[in-house]
């Protein structure tokens, strides 16, 4: 498998505005602060620097070109023989290139991380494997195959029956098969999340068979209103892969919100790039400095960071890319584990279903409802009336003067 990072590293916000409760809750614990976007990616790729991977190829582009020669040092520590492109892709031509270049790497699966933010948060190496073999085993009969690592509650409920994910967006989807490691999906009209690994068939596919013109494209999502891409094979893990650092932030406003008290943004533990990472787990007492992990408590650390935890994981959930940068870990001896097995259990049980059941009624109302939101936002007199009603007073101004300019003539 082929590792194909492309992105542009800046601190500017992709959400412009309107997500101030992620800001404020940074700020609330000195754990859950914001990290520069290039420490946030320089973590994503340590954590990708687990897997096993015949190629890695990283193209990327810089807000701040003075940390250029720091990154380029980082990657060759983690991949001394990765293939490092300056400029990131921001066109269709640009992914044909960077296409041909993969075919050329001889292997015909791509991990493609089309964002720098959404670290390998798996304990172990077992369910990628896993899926990765029902993968191959798909693409002898299936054309477009794919594996999703990211997002995981939300993909996991997007093929099933009677879940928001699928009534609202993915009513079309369905589950074909099923082990224990994984779901065996089907898509009709194709997923094209940049943070999946594909087939190449299917790379390839999305970004030579349709033609964007000189429209911007960024990742492979931009390329949906130009191509299709019938009855995708998606293979879907049971045990969470990645997760992106700013938590499910899209769904906010929406009937599947996964709030932050439910699925938390993410942190660089204290002593991450130090090898000194100190792990408190179970205690009631929080401790600074120390990464605070109790299944048992309430609240996350920036809702209290008095009576707060930092997780609520098991040990056995602990990153696989931490572990060889732990140097204390401390666990309470006297903490109850029954109790923890079944807290766990519970969050495990509510990650999986995480939204209680609605009737057909209520999510036909909300199909019809958003279209019509749709509808109305895309004439300006709905969208903006005011500012509608005062280009149409300026250009009949225009046109009056342009009148009576004729006339004078």
């Amino acid at each position: 498998m082929i590792l194909y990072f492309d992105n542009y590293i800046t601190d500017a916000p992709l959400y412009s505005g309107g997500h101030l409760d992620i800001d404020e809750l940074r700020k609330s614990c000195k754990n859950y602060e914001m990290p520069s976007k290039l420490l946030i990616t320089m973590y994503t790729l340590t954590g990708y620097a687990e897997i096993k991977w015949s190629s890695v190829v990283i193209k990327y582009e810089l807000e701040n070109m003075h940390q250029k020669k720091k990154f380029e040092k980082f990657i060759r520590e983690l991949w001394p023989k990765a293939i490092i492109i300056y400029g990131r892709s921001d066109s269709q031509e640009k992914f044909k290139d960077s296409i041909n270049l993969l075919k050329s790497l001889k292997d015909n699966w791509i991990f493609y991380a089309g964002n720098n933010d959404h670290p390998f948060l798996a304990p172990n190496l077992k369910t990628l494997n896993a899926c990765l073999k029902k993968a191959e085993e798909f693409k002898k009969k299936s054309k477009f195959v794919s594996i999703t690592v990211s997002h995981f509650s939300e993909f996991l409920n997007k093929p099933k029956k009677g879940t928001p994910f699928h009534e609202i967006n993915n009513h079309d989807s369905k589950v074909i098969g099923e082990n224990k490691n994984c779901i065996v999906s089907l898509f009709p009209r194709g997923l094209y999340h940049s943070m999946q690994i594909v087939h190449i068939d299917l790379f390839a596919h999305w970004f030579f068979s349709g033609d964007s013109g000189r429209k911007l494209i960024r990742r492979s999502e931009d390329m949906t209103p130009f191509i299709k891409v019938k009855n995708q094979i998606v293979i879907i893990p049971k045990k969470e892969l990645c997760a992106h650092f700013d938590g499910e932030i899209h769904t906010e406003k929406t009937a599947f919100n996964l709030h932050h008290d439910f699925i938390p943004p993410l942190f660089i533990p204290p002593g991450f790039f130090e090898k000194n990472i100190k792990i408190s787990f179970g205690y009631d007492k929080y401790r600074e400095g120390w990464v605070n992990i109790n299944p048992l408590k309430e609240k996350y650390s920036f809702r209290d960071n008095i009576n707060g935890t930092d997780l609520k994981i098991g040990l056995e959930d602990i990153p696989l890319f931490w572990r060889k940068r732990i140097r204390k870990l401390d666990v309470n001896k006297n903490l109850n584990k029954i109790k923890v097995k079944e807290a766990l259990e519970k969050r495990k049980n509510k990650l999986e279903n995480p939204f209680p059941k609605k009737s057909q009624l209520y999510y036909s109302y909300y199909r019809f409802k958003s279209k019509i939101f749709i509808l109305l936002n895309k004439h300006s007199l709905t969208r903006n009336p005011i500012k509608y009603l005062l280009n149409k007073s300026e250009k009949l101004r225009e046109l009056q003067i342009k009148l009576v300019q004729i006339n004078f003539k």
